[in-house]
């Protein structure tokens, strides 16, 4: 049967396969899903629009609570706005493919996990850098909620969650290619 795994274990044998059981990796892919498609979506569109209407937009980001994230750091600049498209667009439903992949046990669950984690880690770095380079003009430098809560902290949960999520996609996936290679071919 299949035993409990650990890639850098000495004792391991190379026909062991992992148990694999999803426990609390699935658990970021639909808040990432929803965070992508839902929220990001959404403040892109409107962002978008209000700023056709921009009279009428002050008054109306105030009314639907959303000038904590300006004030935390939201940008409308090309950059942001592609990249939190693509975001919505692409992340969102490769999120819930992994989540089908991960919860229907299909082998390219961890390929899955790896391609978004990767992503997503890319796009947050992207963003905490163009924002650093730009000397964080789109924030209130030092401010404890609008900087330190909405800008680091709700950001930084999007470096730290794909960080581990890559490196499982990583043990596995050479876990898994570590007991491919130590196959023998058989000769004829």
């Amino acid at each position: 049967g299949a035993t409990r795994f650990s890639p850098t274990h000495p004792g391991n044998v190379a026909c062991q396969v992992p148990k694999d059981q999803p426990g609390l990796l699935v658990v970021p892919w639909p808040f990432h899903s929803h965070t992508a498609r839902g929220l990001v979506g959404r403040t892109i569109l409107l962002v978008v629009q209000l700023e056709k209407l921009r009279p009428m937009g002050c008054e109306l980001r105030r009314m639907v609570g959303w000038e904590g994230w300006e004030r935390g750091g939201l940008r409308k600049d090309n950059f942001t706005v592609c990249m939190e498209t693509i975001t919505a667009w692409a992340w969102g439903p490769l999120s819930l493919w992994t989540v089908l992949a991960f919860l229907q046990r299909q082998p390219h669950r961890y390929v899955l996990q790896l391609v978004v984690s990767l992503g997503q880690l890319y796009g947050d770095v992207l963003y905490f850098y163009t924002e650093y380079r730009e000397g964080f003009a789109h924030s209130e430098m030092w401010h404890p909620l609008y900087f330190w809560f909405y800008f680091v902290f709700m950001n930084a949960l999007w470096i730290v969650i794909p960080s581990i999520l890559l490196l499982d996609a990583w043990g596995h996936l050479s876990a898994a290619q570590r007991a491919l290679d130590s196959v023998k071919p058989k000769r004829h």
